[in-house]
């Protein structure tokens, strides 16, 4: 399967629609009946499923509902949900909303409206540092729609950086934030743009629920690099 190679970079805040051949990789993964995880949009993983059709007319999608009535009863009673496929060094990401019931050839499904944005990208290519909680790193900046949000600092490359948000705070892949501030006692803050490459569930340490975001940088400064060495040491 032949990946697309999208060069250009999404408005800011805004996920981009998807390109002829974001679809075509849709259209392989039924084709090739690739494994798909199928979340909530809390986060929470319900079951694995595969997607069945491709709307040719771009209006819907088809997963195999799941032998689990729990499981499908949870699914259909959310606004959306969040699909994931893993296929060698490619993760592919899209949600779609309003599930439906529905069959195709003889197979019980639930339909999906056409997913607004898919997000494809290399799996992870650099190492990250693990950031301790004792460092008080974190992470300010404003989330689609203006709500103000602070994340603490999980793990850090060169390349991107990974978030622990509260699960009230919407992102979607492709989602670009600007301005992004990581700041930490006694230093100037770097200021970043950030692009959410992928999210998953994850446990705050009050015990709450939270989400776990994996970032890349867009266009990162050089300040980053010295931040970097704050943690691994050396040069970068």
């Amino acid at each position: 399967m032949t990946m697309p190679d999208r060069s250009a970079s999404p408005a800011a805040g805004k996920a981009p629609p998807p390109s002829d051949s974001e679809i075509a990789v849709l259209e392989a993964l039924a084709v090739e009946g690739t494994a798909i995880a199928a979340r909530l949009a809390s986060g929470l993983q319900v079951f694995h499923t595969r997607l069945l059709l491709v709307d040719p007319g771009r209006r819907f999608i088809l997963i195999k509902a799941s032998d689990d009535t729990a499981a499908n009863a949870r699914l259909l009673a959310g606004p959306r949900a969040n699909l994931l496929a893993e296929l060698g060094e490619w993760r592919i990401e899209f949600n779609a909303e309003t599930p439906q019931t529905a069959s195709h050839a003889g197979i019980r499904a639930v339909r999906f409206a056409f997913p607004a944005s898919i997000a494809i990208n290399r799996r992870r290519q650099q190492e990250r540092a693990p950031v301790p909680r004792q460092s008080h790193l974190r992470c300010v900046g404003q989330a689609v729609g203006g709500a103000r949000f602070e994340a603490s600092v999980t793990d850090l490359s060169p390349g991107g950086i990974g978030l622990l948000h509260e699960a009230s705070i919407p992102l979607e892949p492709g989602t670009v934030l600007a301005g992004c501030r990581l700041e930490r006692p006694r230093k100037d803050p770097v200021v970043v743009d950030l692009e959410v490459r992928y999210t998953e569930p994850a446990t705050l340490p009050d015990g709450k629920p939270g989400m776990r975001v994996g970032y890349r940088f867009r266009n990162p400064p050089p300040s980053i690099h010295s931040l970097m060495r704050e943690f691994v040491g050396g040069d970068l």
